[in-house]
């Protein structure tokens, strides 16, 4: 029984095989394969009657089918142990899939193993291809990784005043790109001022500064104190007609300048007359206080006006014309000319009266008393 179960199995192997090669189509590479997976399904199913008991359940079906598309998600390759990044560019596989001849049979998924086949570096694209047992595979693009850079490292040191470099290169291996930069100077890092040199009134100071880092020094000028002055005192004492004088002194230690100033005069002289000014003579007055003495100018006189003095008189005119004012002056006239022992000769006369001017008009000084003609 077992002899003929073997028999009739290769039977059947053989029938089938002839009935799938007077159907099948002329195959492509992947049909190939396809065709080989549903050759072992085959040959599997009649190896397989060996161990049943019931010859009458076994079913060929020579009829290739057409293949259909898969319904699920091919699932997740198996990639490498370097990371990558998302794919920018894919090829999809182009082949066919041939549906199994049992229609019973799932159909292929692929599943696709990735090789990275050209490593990316820091600035080109690297190529990563997927491959699938069925031979269908396509490539996708690995990002460029970028430079890795390391740390800074200082190849010059910046001093206070000139600045320093530094530099710092990519860690990738074969990669030789390298930056430099600049490390701005430090600038001075001052202590504080210092009096080298203490200013006095007159004079200037000096004050220092150094530099911790390198050790320069600056200088700067600290102005002069000026002359811090007293109050003043009165050295001479200003009097009416001369001016006085006040000393200042400066108050500072080791200073022993003085200064002056003058006291105006105060002008206010207390004359007192020395000798009086009359109308025509100057006087003189003395100051009380500072001694001084001034010419007083003559007064001048100070006239005032009389009119002429007049009286009424006897007027006697003698013979001779001669006019006298008093019988005497008549009578002495007379005896003049003719004798005084002849009575008998006498000039005649003729006796009147008129207003006669005692004294004509005049000015006369209330001051003195000088008169002259009005």
């Amino acid at each position: 029984m077992k002899t003929f179960k073997k028999l009739l199995a290769g039977v059947l192997v053989i029938l089938t095989l002839s009935g799938c090669a007077s159907s099948v189509k002329p195959m492509t590479d992947s049909s190939e394969n396809e065709a080989s997976a549903n050759t072992d399904i085959l040959i599997h199913q009649v190896i397989s009657i060996d161990n049943t008991t019931e010859l009458e359940s076994i079913e060929v079906t020579t009829e290739v089918t057409e293949p259909t598309e898969p319904t699920e998600e091919p699932t997740q390759p198996t990639e490498s142990s370097e990371p990558v990044t998302e794919p920018t560019q894919t090829t999809e596989p182009s082949e066919p899939v041939t549906e199994p001849t049992n229609p019973t049979e799932p159909p292929h998924v692929h599943n696709y193993t990735a090789v990275v086949t050209k490593a990316p570096t820091c600035t080109e694209t690297g190529i990563k291809t997927y491959t699938c047992a069925c031979g269908a595979s396509y490539t996708e693009t690995i990002p460029a990784l970028g430079h890795d850079m390391g740390n800074w490292v200082v190849t010059s040191q910046p001093t206070c005043t000139s600045t320093g470099s530094q530099e710092r290169s990519c860690k990738r291996t074969g990669c030789s790109y390298k930056e430099t930069g600049v490390i701005p100077a430090t600038d001075h890092d001052w202590s504080t001022w210092t009096q080298s040199v203490a200013p006095s009134c007159e004079t200037a100071g000096k004050e220092q500064r150094y530099c911790k880092n390198c050790d320069i020094i600056e200088t700067r000028t600290v102005n002069a104190l000026g002359h811090n002055w007293d109050n003043g005192t009165v050295t001479t004492q200003p009097t009416c007609g001369n001016a006085g004088v006040r000393t200042y002194h400066c108050k500072r230690t080791g200073c022993s300048k003085t200064k002056t100033e003058v006291i105006p005069a105060t002008g206010n002289h207390s004359w007192k007359q020395t000798q009086a000014p009359t109308c025509t003579n100057n006087g003189t007055e003395t100051c009380s206080v500072c001694h001084k003495t001034r010419t007083v100018n003559a007064l001048g006189h100070d006239w005032e006006y009389h009119p002429a003095e007049t009286e009424t008189v006897s007027v006697f005119y003698c013979d001779c014309g001669a006019k006298f004012y008093s019988y005497e002056d008549w009578n002495a006239h007379s005896d003049s000319y003719w004798g005084t022992d002849d009575e008998d000769n006498h000039c005649g006369y003729m006796a009147t009266s008129e207003d006669h001017v005692i004294k004509p008009a005049y000015n006369k000084c209330k001051r003195c008393g000088m008169e002259t003609p009005a």
